[in-house]
C-alpha cells in the first residue's frame, strides 16, 4: 500500500509536534511544510529539534502544484 502523503501547515508548537508523531507512523510521508514565519526556507527536520529530513519549509503553498 502506498505511504499517506501529508503536508504540515503551521509549525507553531502544535504543527511542530504533530510533524514529530507523524514521523514515528509507518505508512505516512510528510512530502512538505508551510510556515509563513522564521522557519520558512529551513529544513522540517531542524525545525523540529533532528537530523535534516529533505524536506524544505515553503513560506507559501505554491509548492503544492509541483507534489506528485
Amino acid at each position: 500500500m502506498a505511504p499517506i502523503r501529508v503536508v504540515i501547515f503551521g509549525l507553531g508548537t502544535v504543527g511542530q509536534e504533530v510533524a514529530r508523531a507523524l514521523l514515528t507512523k509507518k505508512g505516512v510521508q510528510i512530502v512538505g511544510a508551510i510556515d509563513k514565519g522564521p522557519a520558512a526556507g529551513q529544513d522540517l527536520g531542524n525545525i523540529i529539534g533532528g537530523s535534516p529530513l529533505g524536506v524544505t519549509v515553503a513560506g507559501d503553498a505554491s509548492f503544492l502544484e509541483r507534489i506528485k
